[in-house]
């Protein structure tokens, strides 16, 4: 074969190869969700840089307390008015891992860090689910108590919200009811995420006891269990519309990694990871939420299906993230 036609067969054959995977054009990445904001409800402008964490006893009728504190303070806050309290019910079962000491409150550790550095105490209950309510009394009468020693912070009873998730949800508003009789403080403000009881018996019992003047938040993720938010919603009727709202969680999966709404916000130490669900969703709803009751601010972050309280950021290509479903009357809204 003369020498050009075998240079021209070569080439040819070359050329018919494919080019490998390597050299082909890589797959353009996903967008990436939306990190903390670094100020407003959820943000991370923090009043205080460190959690005093202590324990007060082990069993049903004890409780976790969390309490701000600057480093350059000497451990206890120096506050310009009273510190709102947090009562913060956990989901079943106290006693379990999901509840261990030994976790300071996990796996709700991330949240209640960020409402404590924002500038509330929090009151972590411990409680027997086959009759939680008598340990939650005991519990929140003794934190009160404490927190009337020296060596706290100043807080006022009057500033106290509770907010609960999954069996904790019910725990809230079951909370609110009986405060006035037990003589404790009646929560100005009320958060019910992800409600549910597994096989516990109901513990809803005269409702209407909770005030008219109670803000209110009852929220769910689109794929979860709803019989308990609607019956909680209806419950509650005697609130009024403009203050309170029915939220659903959408999830996204528009980037990577996609935000899944599921029952496990806000349990985000055990469930998952940090995410816009969390900034944008729970902490900033409960920021906002807290802050509306008391001095009357951030209320459009709160309450209303404003386009500030649906916001759940922007994914990286700048595509906002799925808004939540707020509605007030989820019979209709909620399939």
């Amino acid at each position: 074969m003369p020498r050009r036609l075998a240079f021209l067969v070569l080439m040819s054959c070359l050329l018919a190869i494919p080019v490998s995977t390597a050299q082909e054009a890589s797959p353009v990445p996903k967008p990436t969700p939306p990190t903390q904001p670094a100020t407003g409800p959820g943000g991370a402008d923090y009043a205080y840089d460190r959690v005093v964490f202590s324990e007060h006893g082990e069993v049903a009728g004890g409780y976790l307390l969390f309490e701000p504190a600057d480093s350059r303070g000497g451990g206890t806050p120096v506050a310009a008015a009273p510190l709102s309290i947090v009562v913060f019910f956990s989901a079943c079962c106290e006693g379990d891992d999901l509840n261990d000491v030994t976790d300071n409150g996990a796996p709700w550790l991330d949240w209640i860090d960020h409402l404590t550095r924002r500038g509330a105490v929090v009151v972590f209950p411990r409680w027997d689910p086959h009759d939680p309510m008598t340990g939650v009394v005991t519990a929140v009468t003794s934190a009160l108590a404490e927190l009337e020693g020296s060596g706290h912070p100043p807080t006022d009873p009057a500033r106290l919200v509770a907010f609960g998730h999954s069996f904790g949800a019910m725990l809230a508003v079951q909370y609110a009811a009986i405060a006035a009789d037990q003589g404790l403080p009646v929560p100005i403000a009320l958060m019910s995420i992800a409600p549910g009881w597994g096989n516990l018996p109901s513990v809803l019992e005269n409702t209407a006891a909770v005030p008219a003047t109670t803000r209110l938040l009852v929220l769910l993720a689109e794929d979860d269990y709803q019989a308990m938010a609607l019956e909680i919603w209806a419950r509650l009727d005697q609130i009024p519309a403009d203050r309170k709202d029915f939220m659903v969680l959408q999830s996204d999966s528009h980037g990577a990694p996609p935000l899944i709404a599921d029952h496990g916000i806000p349990a985000t130490d055990v469930f998952g990871t940090l995410d816009a669900f969390d900034w944008y969703g729970i902490w900033k709803w409960a920021d906002a939420l807290i802050a509306c009751s008391i001095d009357g601010t951030w209320c459009e972050y709160a309450l209303g299906n404003t386009p500030e309280q649906r916001f759940m950021g922007a994914w990286s290509d700048g595509v906002p993230v799925a808004e939540p479903l707020v509605t007030d009357d989820p019979r209709i809204s909620v399939g």
